[in-house]
């Protein structure tokens, strides 16, 4: 694969770990390419794809180049959300990053799902401390919490209803829980899911120009449960890797 520093186009980044599945592209950290006619914002396509992730995305990638002018060999880096989200959706998404990525040489630059999503909520005024929270399944929840410095504890999945409590004020941020969590919450998810496509771009192109890569072999999903049929013990557990 090409050196991290060795080249200086746009990074593309993909995600399918929520309902609604993103591609976008962005210029390289500290470059004034301008990219889809608009300048340092990545260009962004996001849609509904619960479920059927796997339809939509090689389409929409090559529909988000065409529209922006860039051929696949013009890409430095390939990007990808990796949880915690749904079973299916990052298996496909992990692995179409990974086989562009190996098709083309490129590096592969995983970014938490959760963490693109707590940055989208920033962006869009959240102030942390924040909890947010994803669905993992029908009933339980995924939680992340951060402290006031914005840093992350890990991931917990709460099972049914779980106490939910927190020190302290957080804001909770609701991610595809509309109907399952107060308005004003799922109105801030809404907003993060809306920036969902910038901030992981920004992510993967800041990680790149710091020389900093995945190694294929070695990123794993974070699924937000196990899969449909396998149970979980009562009260929060590890959200699961790989």
């Amino acid at each position: 694969m090409s050196s991290p520093s060795a080249r200086r186009g746009p990074v593309l980044v993909l995600d399918a770990a929520t309902s609604q599945a993103v591609v976008a592209l962005a210029a390289a950290a500290g470059e004034g390419r301008d990219v889809a006619g608009a300048g340092p914002a990545p260009a962004v396509l996001r849609w509904p794809a619960r479920g059927r992730q796997a339809e939509g995305l090689l389409v929409r990638i090559d529909d988000l180049l065409g529209h922006a002018g860039v051929g696949l060999r013009e890409l430095d880096a390939i990007g990808v959300g990796t949880g915690p989200g749904s079973f299916t959706g990052l298996r496909v998404g992990l692995a179409t990053a990974k086989g562009l990525a190996y098709a083309l040489g490129r590096p592969l630059i995983g970014i938490r799902t959760s963490t693109a999503l707590l940055a989208a909520a920033r962006a869009a005024g959240a102030i942390d401390p924040i909890e947010l929270l994803l669905p993992a399944g029908p009933a339980d929840r995924v939680r992340i919490r951060t402290d006031e410095a914005g840093r992350e504890a890990p991931p917990e999945r709460l099972v049914g209803e779980a106490d939910r409590s927190v020190a302290g004020p957080a804001l909770a941020v609701a991610v595809d829980l509309r109907g399952r969590e107060p308005e004003a919450a799922c109105d801030r998810g809404d907003a993060a899911l809306d920036g969902l496509g910038r901030a992981l771009a920004l992510l993967a192109a800041a990680r790149l120009a710091a020389g900093s890569v995945d190694d294929p072999a070695e990123l794993v999903p974070i699924y937000a449960g196990p899969p449909r049929g396998v149970g979980g013990e009562d009260g929060p557990v590890a959200v699961l890797r790989g």
